[in-house]
């Protein structure tokens, strides 16, 4: 398996969103950036993009019930998919409105998980899960 990567480091304002532990990677601190398959299935939808790490963090940010500081202020591509992998409903979410964005999504109960991207750049956040 091939793994190619680019390092970056930011001196200004606003950050990468780190993928692992779901923060915003402090400035001058470095940066992996790394393509990753979040949805690796048969389905039409399977999908890969890049995602930001930040070097020397290994411990996975584990939400429930509550969003992570990272998602709030940035504008979120949400898609709710069902079990087979299959897009049932999306939206984009501006900034502080992701809880009412994805509460909404998981309110249509065909949605098993939504997929967060970053809307701008089209990184990928995080997969949301119901329950």
């Amino acid at each position: 398996m091939k793994i190619r990567s680019k390092i970056l480091a930011l001196t200004t304002p606003p950050s990468f969103p780190d993928r692992i532990t779901l923060r915003d990677i402090p400035i001058g601190e470095t940066s992996l950036l790394f393509n990753y398959t979040y949805l690796d299935t048969q389905s039409p939808y399977k999908g890969s993009h890049a995602i930001f790490i930040w070097e020397g963090q290994w411990e996975a940010g584990i939400y429930q019930n509550i969003l992570p500081e990272v998602m709030k202020n940035r504008i979120l591509s949400l898609r709710g998919f069902n079990s087979r992998d299959t897009l049932i409903e999306a939206t984009l979410a501006q900034p502080g409105e992701a809880k009412k964005q994805i509460l909404s999504l998981l309110g249509n109960d065909k949605v098993a998980f939504i997929l967060a991207h970053n809307a701008k750049q089209g990184c990928f956040s995080c997969r949301i899960d119901r329950g």
